[in-house]
């Protein structure tokens, strides 16, 4: 009934329908797409210096921690980080308290806005003084803003980690 040319242009239908679901996929994923990580209580070398203490075997120095922001873009496309705050989410959202984007330390001298390529790191700190403060009101959070996103990327730590950094904050001061 069928001969092999009919055969051939069916096959062929169906391949470069195939390819036609895969391209549009492919484009429907592409983009920029921005992970972003916290590490808290992290000490850097450059760090400040909160207090010193001469003991017998020399001088001992306490050095400031910090509350570590990493992005990294897995998309595609690059995209720009704007803006960056720290704040609290609360159940009763009568008080807000924020810390600016002046606070935190940009590393690399990637300042704001900085565009991020595919694969491209951004990092900066804050100190834990100022992270610590935000637990009067409730979890902490970090907000930023990027170009690609309608809304922030809030990145926040769970509730046994931040309260594990409260107590070696404390601790340490």
């Amino acid at each position: 009934m069928y001969d092999i040319t009919s055969y051939l242009a069916i096959w062929g239908a169906v391949i470069s329908t195939i390819a036609l679901v895969w391209n549009i996929v492919k484009w429907h994923k592409s983009g920029a797409k921005v992970k972003g990580k916290i590490k808290l209580n992290v000490g850097y070398l450059d760090s400040k210096i909160l207090k010193t203490t001469k003991t017998e075997n020399g001088t001992s120095s306490v050095l400031e921690e910090y509350c570590h922001v990493e992005l990294v873009n897995t998309g595609t496309l690059p995209t720009t980080i704007t803006n960056i705050s720290a704040t609290h989410s609360s159940k009763n959202n009568k008080f807000q308290f924020s810390i600016a984007q002046q606070v935190f330390e940009i590393h690399f001298g990637k300042t704001l806005p900085c565009a991020i390529s595919s694969g491209d790191i951004w990092s900066c700190r804050l100190p834990m003084s100022r992270y610590i403060d935000l637990f009067e009101y409730g979890t902490p959070e970090i907000h930023i803003n990027i170009s690609t996103l309608d809304k922030p990327l809030v990145l926040q730590v769970s509730k046994p980690e931040n309260e594990k950094a409260k107590l070696q904050y404390l601790k340490n001061k």
